[in-house]
């Protein structure tokens, strides 16, 4: 199941029985380094009762883990983790406060990590997926021009994933969208539930 976006509301499972969680980013809402928030009871409570893995990356809202997300949660940013069927790599980031986004600069380091761990961690043959915060520079209905990053388009060049699963943009364009086999999910807090069937994938 893939959220992004859900901005401190816990994300509303669908039915169904879920291998992983995976979150694009931007779980909390308008943080600071500085303030003061309260933990919330029910992001608490959301994150202890999912059994499924958890996967989760930074977003520009995700400056502090108030609630333990991070605790429980995978974080694949700069890097990849195997899994059962595919190899997850990550892009995150956050700056000292909510409204502070990355510089192509920024990002391109974390590109560099991850194509760094492709070149030493992967040693099977398993599907590629993304996940990642910020857009990469694809063709894109809507205002979304100036939230989409190039170098996370080479990085998805590079690595060629089976499925990119990207935040940042909430329901501002289409939810998915195929090039060619790959596919790129804009789940934004509502959700979007996939299968990954060896080389290929479906929504359900």
């Amino acid at each position: 199941m893939c959220f992004a976006d859900t901005h401190g509301v816990p994300p509303k499972m669908t039915l169904g029985s879920w291998d992983a969680i995976f979150h694009a980013g931007d779980f909390y809402n308008r943080l600071r380094k500085t303030a003061a928030n309260q933990p919330s009871d029910s992001l608490r409570a959301w994150i202890s009762a999912q059994k499924a893995t958890i996967y989760a990356v930074h977003g520009n809202h995700d400056i502090r883990d108030q609630d333990n997300l991070w605790t429980k949660a995978h974080d694949p940013s700069g890097t990849c983790i195997e899994m059962d069927e595919a190899w997850l790599f990550g892009v995150g980031w956050n700056g000292e406060h909510f409204f502070e986004t990355p510089t192509e600069e920024d990002l391109q380091k974390v590109c560099e990590w991850c194509i760094r761990a492709s070149k030493m961690k992967v040693t099977k043959p398993k599907p590629f997926i993304l996940l990642t915060h910020y857009p990469p520079s694809i063709p894109h209905s809507g205002n979304a021009a100036g939230f989409m990053y190039k170098c996370i388009g080479d990085l998805v060049d590079y690595l060629k994933p089976k499925l990119v699963i990207a935040g940042h943009l909430h329901q501002n364009g289409p939810k998915f969208r195929m090039d060619g086999d790959r596919m790129t999910l804009f789940p934004s807090h509502e959700g979007i539930g996939v299968q990954l069937l060896g080389d290929a994938i479906q929504l359900v």
